[in-house]
């Protein structure tokens, strides 16, 4: 059953992405591997990664937000659960992990997006595409073709955890559920203040 996961894991994987998906990380992935090190994660516009000219030299905390989650739950970021807002208010939210009301969640940040969708990706990852450093990204067209509620995530095809709709929302905001200092559960929302520039 453990090989069976791991090929599935590394059937995910394109050449383009295999330092994301080398035997400890599919481990870490599956959440069958837990060490002391947290994952870092960003959220970001997909848009911008795919096209790596637009993301260009931009602070990265202009563009997204990092979160810092325990490897055991790592392989959760893939999973995200959709929920739309209240019919009088249009938006929708992404929630993974542990659920709980929203006020127990803990605002992280904001970040755009422009392009009606948000992404999670590791850091390293993200780094590695801006440094031009990873080949044969999907065109945004592609992406586009990609993303259905039918899609599983990680997709073999892009470098992200996830991606998913953001309804009428040109700005996200970045929740996590803490318990003790660690990362339980994260909600991405598209009800936010629109304070980043």
């Amino acid at each position: 059953m453990l090989r069976q996961a791991l090929r599935s894991a590394c059937r995910a994987a394109t050449p383009g992405f295999a330092s994301l998906w080398n035997l400890s990380d599919s481990l870490q992935f599956l959440g069958l591997q837990k060490d002391g090190a947290d994952a870092e994660v960003c959220a970001i516009d997909p848009r911008l990664v795919l096209r790596p000219s637009d993301l260009g030299d931009a602070p990265l905390d202009k563009v997204a937000t990092l979160i810092r989650v325990p490897r055991a739950i790592v392989h959760k970021l893939s999973k995200g659960v959709p929920e739309l807002a209240d019919m009088d208010e249009p938006g929708n939210a992404w929630y993974f992990g542990e659920r709980a009301e929203i006020f127990d969640y803990k605002l992280v940040g904001e970040f755009p997006t422009q392009s009606g969708f948000a992404a999670l990706i590791y850091r390293e990852v993200l780094e590695n595409i801006r440094k031009g450093e990873t080949k044969k990204l999907p065109s945004w067209e592609d992406f586009l073709q990609l993303t259905s509620d039918q899609v599983t995530w990680p997709h073999r095809k892009t470098p992200f955890l996830f991606a998913g709709r953001m309804v009428e929302a040109s700005m996200a905001a970045l929740y996590t559920l803490e318990k003790e200092g660690r990362v339980l559960g994260v909600l991405i929302s598209s009800e936010s203040s629109g304070g980043v520039e």
